[in-house]
């Protein structure tokens, strides 16, 4: 029977919450806005925690619903552990910081695949066929009237800018030739 084993695992969750985080049914019953009497009878299954009922419970347990009802041995049913601890701290950021996380976190799992197998084919490339991309995409926006975001990784040296402007001057072209 279904219900029954999804009433023993609220009811034995919440026992868990209570010990874990020091709740006395009484203090549970107070904030639950119920008599100890129930919270008694529903700690021994005499009653079953009705719906109504659950969302009070999760206030007062300082849980959500679903850690409350949720299945151990199903993933798909809920977050794991570590995801809820991320879930967590995320809301604990204030909501600048939060949106960062979001946008760090759907790059991270390659909300653009395409940029993703991009960029794992320009990792591929020498230093010398990089440099040759990065300058084609300078160009690139160069002509469409963008300002790039110029963050050189490498050194001055290595850009062939002593002066360390973050510009690289690449090949000096010849005096009298010009392009285009």
């Amino acid at each position: 029977m279904a219900d029954a084993k999804a009433h023993e695992r609220v009811r034995a969750r919440l026992r868990q919450f209570l010990a874990n985080d020091g709740l006395t049914g009484r203090a549970f019953a107070k904030r639950v806005g119920h008599s100890e009497q129930w919270v008694s009878n529903l700690l021994n299954g005499r009653v079953a925690l009705a719906l109504d009922d659950l969302d009070a419970v999760a206030v007062a347990t300082k849980r959500t619903p679903s850690e409350l009802v949720r299945k151990d041995e199903d993933e798909l049913w809920e977050l794991r552990p570590t995801e809820m601890r991320l879930v967590r701290a995320a809301r604990e950021l204030p909501p600048a910081l939060r949106d960062h996380l979001i946008v760090l976190a759907e790059y991270l799992v390659g909300v653009a695949p395409d940029e993703i197998g991009f960029l794992n084919s320009f990792r591929l490339l020498t230093p010398e066929e990089q440099m040759r991309v990065r300058h084609g995409v300078e160009v690139l926006l160069a002509t469409q009237n963008a300002v790039p975001r110029r963050e050189s990784r490498e050194s001055p040296e290595a850009t062939g800018d002593p002066a360390g402007r973050g510009v690289r001057t690449g090949p000096r072209r010849q005096q009298g030739s010009r392009s285009g």
